[in-house]
């Protein structure tokens, strides 16, 4: 604590980066452009939410089908936040802090569905993080998401 006010202090060290390379090492493996060398439909989002010591990978996934666990519009499901976020609902995962990251900074579309994902996972908060580092995140606390970048 700073004075009498709580701040919030994340130092995650390397993990971002480490985190950075993997997902660029699933799109080696899935034989998807690197972000940045083509057209965002053609190389599409990868996400990887860790979260209780699981790993979930997401990606665009239009066909999709995950049942929406109320709280967010179905369209985000179809995104690789939501997909990433939606397999670890469906694994039953509840409460506690969750990361998510992603190979490129999420969209409006995705910030605006992240505090009702984060609800219906009972998370007291989600740090998500960019290619550029830490990107916002949700507190139960606060209700909502807050997008720094």
């Amino acid at each position: 604590m700073a004075g009498a006010a709580p701040v919030l202090t994340h130092n995650c060290g390397n993990a971002a980066a480490d985190a950075q390379a993997d997902l660029a090492s699933m799109r080696n493996q899935l034989n998807m452009d690197q972000v940045g060398t083509s057209t965002p439909k053609k190389e599409g989002t990868l996400a990887r939410l860790d979260y209780q010591g699981q790993t979930f990978y997401g990606m665009n996934a239009p066909g999709v089908q995950h049942s929406n666990p109320g709280g967010v519009m179905n369209m985000h499901l179809l995104h690789a936040e939501g997909d990433a976020l939606a397999q670890a609902h469906r694994a039953g995962l509840r409460g506690g802090v969750a990361t998510l990251h992603t190979d490129r900074a999420p969209c409006p579309f995705c910030r605006n569905n992240f505090a009702g994902m984060s609800r219906a996972l009972n998370l007291n908060a989600l740090m998500v993080y960019g290619p550029n580092g830490l990107a916002g995140m949700y507190s139960r606390q606060a209700g909502r998401y807050i997008r720094l970048r």
